[in-house]
């Protein structure tokens, strides 16, 4: 599949639903409000359909076979916070459980020119 070469971030983002161009309006002051409330709440929050469908698949559908005979694959040991203690947890606590994670990664200058460089 060719990437579509997209030349405008609304041609890949809803930017209706996530006005990140018009940071001096107020859907913006709600977009950033919700989100800081959702990370103080829940430690993380949601960009529900922040891509467009269909820029998304299409970056994954082109991606993919390089994914799996160009990347560089990375593999390690780590607790959720990518330390070996944090002060004030026991060592013990489950926030510090031990995961085995790999990663397989694709630099920038493997992509052509397409939406994920428009973005970046």
């Amino acid at each position: 599949m060719k990437l579509h070469v997209m030349t405008s971030i609304s041609d890949i983002l809803y930017l209706g639903r996530y006005p990140l161009h018009r940071p001096d309006s107020s859907e913006w002051t709600a977009l950033i409000t919700r989100c800081k409330g959702d990370l103080a709440k829940d430690g993380m929050f949601n960009l529900d359909r922040f891509l467009r469908p269909e820029v998304a698949a299409s970056v994954a559908q082109h991606f993919a076979p390089m994914f799996e005979t160009e990347s560089f694959r990375h593999e390690r040991s780590h607790n959720i916070y990518f330390k070996r203690q944090i002060d004030g947890l026991a060592p013990d606590h489950p926030a510090l459980t031990q995961f085995q994670t790999a990663n397989r990664t694709l630099c920038a200058d493997q992509f052509a020119d397409g939406p994920l460089i428009t973005l970046y």
